[in-house]
């Protein structure tokens, strides 16, 4: 694991550049294999590891999970370039969107998730989505309320204070 903050340094773009031609995180080095993008990434550690595949209804959960996160990397770096957020334009306007209707949609599942048993691939995208649009101020955890108590729910996860940064 080896952290790296490539939007501020430089140095850790141009590895990040170096690394993988799709030029973004997470990437995995397995040997001499690279693996681009999280979900090919878990989809090979579950080949390798023979772990049971994600169900339908995890993959579905994953990609509206992802859904969030791609709206708030492109929200994030818009408001770093200086973009105005408050354009009402159609892209923008989606964007805004995109995240309260899937975290609308993620709720009755997350609310039944029990830390002692429902640490998963779903249950980890939806942390790190949520820590991380929370740390960057993409969302107000306060106008969801079930998320944050997802949140402290799993704050203890296994390794999950290894990872955080």
């Amino acid at each position: 694991f080896h952290r790296l903050d490539f939007v501020d340094n430089a140095q850790a773009a141009a590895e990040v550049a170096r690394e993988t031609p799709i030029n973004k995180v997470p990437y995995l080095i397995d040997g001499d294999k690279k693996v681009f993008d999280s979900r090919v990434i878990i989809n090979y550690l579950i080949s390798k590891h023979k772990l049971p595949a994600l169900t339908l209804e995890e993959e579905n959960t994953v990609s509206s999970i992802y859904s969030c996160l791609d709206s708030g990397v492109i929200w994030f770096l818009m408001r770093k370039d200086g973009f105005n957020m408050e354009d009402q334009g159609f892209f923008l306007s989606r964007m805004r969107q995109r995240i309260p209707e899937n975290l609308k949609y993620l709720t009755p599942w997350a609310t039944k998730l029990d830390p002692a048993k429902d640490w998963n691939y779903p249950a980890m995208a939806l942390f790190s989505f949520l820590y991380w649009a929370n740390a960057r101020e993409l969302m107000k955890l306060s106008d969801y309320p079930e998320m944050a108590k997802f949140l402290e729910r799993f704050q203890n996860a296994p390794g999950l204070q290894d990872t955080v940064l």
